[in-house]
C-alpha cells in the first residue's frame, strides 16, 4: 500500500515536472526581476519586423563577458527558431487544409526541414545591436536572413 502511494507520488511529480519545465525555460528568457523596465534598452521589447530578416533578442548575465554574449546569442537564436517553427507550422496547416492532408509531408521530412532551418539560423545569424547593462548583463539583437 505504501509502495503504491510512493509510485503514484513519483508519477505525479514526473507529470508536474513535465508540465513546469517549459514554463521555467520561458521564464529564463525574461530579464530577471532585478532588471527594472527602465533599465532595458528601448529596442529590447520592440523587436523589428522585416520581410528580409527574422530578429530575436537575448539577454544574459555572466561575470565572463564572452560567456554572457554566447548565452545571449543562444537565447536570441532560440527565439528566431521559434518564430521560424511557428511560420512553418502555419504554412503546413494551410497546405494541409488545401490538400486535405499533409500532402505527402511525413514527420521525417518535417524534422529534416526543422534541422536544416536550425543549421541555417546558427550559420547565418549575426548580432546587430549589443548593449551592456549593470552587473555583467548584456542585451543583444540578432538577425537571420529569411529563407525564400
Amino acid at each position: 500500500m505504501i509502495e503504491s502511494r510512493v509510485k503514484s507520488s513519483a508519477g505525479l511529480i514526473a507529470i508536474l515536472l513535465f508540465l513546469l519545465l517549459p514554463m521555467v525555460y520561458q521564464c529564463s528568457m525574461i530579464p530577471s526581476p532585478e532588471t527594472k523596465q527602465q533599465d532595458l534598452p528601448l529596442w529590447f521589447n520592440s523587436v523589428p519586423h522585416d520581410s528580409t530578416f527574422i530578429f530575436g533578442v537575448g539577454q544574459a548575465v555572466d561575470p565572463d563577458s564572452t560567456r554572457a554574449v554566447q548565452k545571449a546569442v543562444a537565447r536570441a537564436q532560440a527565439e528566431i527558431l521559434q518564430t521560424i517553427q511557428t511560420e512553418i507550422e502555419s504554412i503546413v496547416q494551410i497546405k494541409a487544409s488545401e490538400l486535405g492532408g499533409l500532402g505527402g509531408l511525413d514527420s521525417s521530412e518535417y524534422l529534416s526541414i526543422r534541422k536544416s532551418m536550425s543549421s541555417a539560423v546558427l550559420t547565418n545569424s549575426e548580432v546587430v545591436l549589443i548593449e551592456w547593462g549593470d552587473e555583467h548583463r548584456v542585451y543583444l539583437l540578432v538577425r537571420c536572413p529569411r529563407m525564400k
